[in-house]
């Protein structure tokens, strides 16, 4: 039978930490009262107040522990994010062009981000631009981008013409928005535009975005120049008949 393993250390460790150790001079008898002692330690070992330093969070309440750990409470985040929803962020992002279109450029996901908020508040609303700006607009599916013109983003370009009397059709109004008067009352704004069922009716609902019960919702101003255009060439082109039959009147007078 081989003799016992001696361990030269065995109660070192429990003694440096306070905890009373067997010198082998106990009574055999008194052999249980020292393991329920024993007992004793770990089970105010598992119920104490670990440091941080010893894995623990140096607290007794959750809320104790968020304050040692520096975690805010989930009250504290859901204030702390209600109140981030205006606040201004300047972020790197590249120049806006034709490449948020095709080429994976500048893009925000509106509806996959969950973006909430009043999109008046973002900086710069009251900046003015000064180079190298486009306009940008929110395409069906929520992503932000630039309107590409350049012919290689283009097929079947066709000419498409407007009339004067198409022009003469779009009148000009003023108005005020419901919900501003429901918040603002008489301090409303009175805005300058012109009525999207008065487009759709005049032949230019190209003009016009509709809702998703394919209502009228609102006009694209940037393009409707190009009623003026085309009424523009339209004038000219009546102008040139008309010339040209007053040069034949002449001629054979």
């Amino acid at each position: 039978m081989s003799d016992p393993v001696w361990f030269p250390t065995a109660g070192d460790d429990a003694a440096s930490a306070g905890m009373d150790t067997m010198t082998g001079l106990e009574k055999r008898k008194d052999v249980w009262r020292w393991i329920n002692h024993a007992l004793d330690y770990i089970a105010q070992r598992t119920s104490a107040i670990l440091s941080i330093a010893m894995g623990g969070t140096g607290a007794s309440t959750a809320a104790g522990a968020r304050t040692n750990l520096d975690v805010p409470s989930t009250g504290d985040l859901t204030a702390g994010l209600a109140g981030k929803a205006n606040t201004s962020h300047t972020h790197s992002y590249p120049q806006i062009g034709p490449g948020a279109i095709n080429n994976g450029g500048f893009g925000l996901t509106v509806g996959a981000a969950n973006i909430t908020g009043n999109l008046t508040n973002l900086p710069g609303r009251n900046t003015p631009v000064t180079s190298s700006y486009v306009s940008a607009y929110f395409n069906a599916d929520g992503r932000l981008g630039a309107d590409p013109s350049a012919a290689r983003f283009k097929q079947d370009i066709d000419a498409h013409g407007y009339t004067l009397d198409q022009l003469l059709a779009i009148n000009i109004v003023t108005y005020r928005l419901r919900a501003a008067v429901d918040e603002l009352g008489d301090e409303a704004d009175t805005l300058v535009g012109v009525i999207a069922e008065q487009l759709v009716d005049a032949g230019l609902a190209e003009f016009v975005n509709f809702d998703p019960d394919g209502e009228p919702f609102n006009v694209a101003y940037e393009r409707l120049a190009l009623v003026a255009i085309g009424a523009l060439q339209d004038l000219a082109r009546r102008f040139d008949d008309f010339e040209a039959r007053l040069s034949a009147l002449e001629g054979a007078a």
